[in-house]
């Protein structure tokens, strides 16, 4: 976080975001994961950030 002058909260918010947008998976005590590619949320049609 120190290399791109990023503070710890700011990352935290930004995980829980993609968290709950459906980007990617937390593991607990094994890290978090972008999900495949197959459940992306903008190949489900929910969801298209950039129009």
């Amino acid at each position: 976080m120190r290399q791109y002058g990023v503070a710890r909260e700011t990352v935290r918010h930004a995980l829980a975001y993609l968290r709950e947008s459906g980007w990617v998976v937390t593991v607990a005590y094994g890290g978090t994961y972008v999900v495949d590619r197959e459940e992306w949320p903008i190949n489900k049609g929910s969801y298209f950030p950039f129009r």
